[in-house]
């Protein structure tokens, strides 16, 4: 349950970020037009073991997007979740509790015109994703095709994620969109600089770009130059690429598509915050490398697969990892309805082998009304360095029910049976979503 949170949690900032960016894309030019939309969702994950510590947590979160209040210029978003954690240990031990509220975007937005905005509170900037989320003022300007912007805030505090004015920040960045028939791009260039206590934490530059050729060929690509270095009371320019990603998607036709992507990225060094590990990092300087190759196919309407393989290694290849990963799908199985897939995964790296394979039938209960889920998966752990090998059994059920046109209620179990220990799962949750 605690990686469903997690994921959830990922998942959720992007999502939102996204809805932002594309409502941004579709307001009309020249005027505002105004668009309210969120969510509110309580949850609750439980994990019940006959062997070890039973673990409850309760979470809600709220979304939401209000652009362009009252046809105006200003705009507000949000998006936050609370969590509460409970360890029930066996045997009537004492019982652990734990709370924290996280906010991931509260931000005010101000149009002053089609080509002009400035955004304040926390929020993570489309043009410098790579940054995070940034407490304090950011503003852009366009002038026809090209565009400019400037940041000044704080980074989030590294341990409780809330407002810490001691790591200030600063940038600026300019770039050009290109809007064609059949094409359509973004290149953002960008200089940076994050501080500690007043002193210079990190110094960079990056750039990125994402273009699209018809419905054909999809690009995007960004790199990180440091540029920055502290060392024994020195400081230097000594440029660094410490982040390169380049992926690229091929559709050659309606049935069939090929992803390929390759990624090197070395250990950021925060000068004034990581002081005492700077020289032990700067001699471990290596390139975390991968690429990935991804097919999907439809052979029949009804019938999608796909096939996917990454490697991870390192510059000097220690610690290479390769991992395998396909599914089959079929949305309408014949005789019952219903969607059958069958997903298998292997991954071998230079401390695990694993094997994973699961089956999951899913089908409409009630029209419009409810869904449900039947699911088992076989997964197999080989560790190498002490050559144990492990098994589990899962065995999972889900429902989700809509309650009239905002309402949903959904609810998981999941037995995991392994050789010497039972665990079950127990997943709620209940969403109210509102336009």
């Amino acid at each position: 349950s605690e990686v469903d949170g997690a994921i959830d949690d990922v998942e959720g900032l992007p999502r939102l970020q996204e809805e932002v960016t594309e409502i941004e894309k579709e307001a009309p030019k020249g005027r505002f037009e105004e668009d309210i939309n969120g969510r509110i969702s309580v949850a609750t994950y439980s994990n019940l073991s006959d062997r070890y510590s039973n673990f409850h947590r309760i979470m809600s979160r709220v979304s939401l997007n209000a652009m362009n209040i009252g046809n105006t210029g200003w705009s507000f978003e949000g998006y936050a979740n609370y969590r509460y954690n409970m360890k029930l240990p066996q045997e009537g031990g004492q019982r652990e509790t734990e709370e924290r509220t996280r906010i991931y975007n509260l931000a005010v937005t101000y149009d002053v015109d089609s080509s002009f905005w400035i955004t304040l509170g926390r929020k993570i900037n489309r043009r410098a994703s790579s940054l995070g989320a940034i407490d304090g003022l950011q503003t852009e300007k366009h002038f026809g095709n090209f565009f400019a912007g400037a940041i000044v805030g704080f980074r989030p505090d590294l341990f409780e994620y809330d407002l810490n004015t001691k790591l200030f920040e600063y940038g600026i960045y300019g770039g050009l969109e290109h809007v064609k028939r059949g094409f359509r791009g973004s290149t953002t260039l960008g200089l940076l600089e994050q501080q500690n206590s007043g002193n210079v934490d990190r110094r960079y530059m990056y750039a990125q770009h994402n273009s699209s050729i018809g419905r054909k060929l999809y690009f995007f690509g960004s790199a990180e130059l440091d540029l920055y270095s502290m060392i024994n009371g020195k400081s230097t320019v000594d440029p660094r690429l410490t982040n390169l990603f380049v992926s690229l998607r091929y559709r050659f036709t309606r049935k069939l598509d090929l992803t390929l992507s390759y990624d090197s990225r070395k250990q950021i060094i925060f000068y004034e915050t990581l002081r005492t590990e700077v020289e032990r990092l700067l001699e471990d300087d290596e390139a975390r490398q991968g690429i990935r190759i991804r097919i999907n196919y439809r052979p029949l309407r009804l019938v999608s697969t796909g096939l996917s393989y990454s490697k991870r290694f390192q510059t000097s290849q220690q610690n290479p990892s390769d991992n395998i990963n396909g599914y089959i799908s079929i949305s309408k199985v014949p005789g019952i309805g219903g969607r059958f897939a069958i997903h298998g995964n292997y991954n071998n790296s230079s401390y695990l082998l694993s094997k994973i394979a699961s089956f999951r039938y899913s089908r409409t209960i009630i029209k419009r009304r409810m869904n449900g889920d039947l699911y088992f998966r076989l997964v197999n752990y080989d560790y190498k360095s002490s050559e144990v090998s492990l098994q589990q059994k899962y065995y999972g059920a889900s429902l989700s029910y809509r309650l009239g046109k905002s309402w949903s209620l959904s609810v998981l179990y999941e037995l995991s049976d392994q050789p010497t220990v039972q665990n079950q799962r127990v997943n709620t949750r209940i969403i109210k979503r509102f336009r």
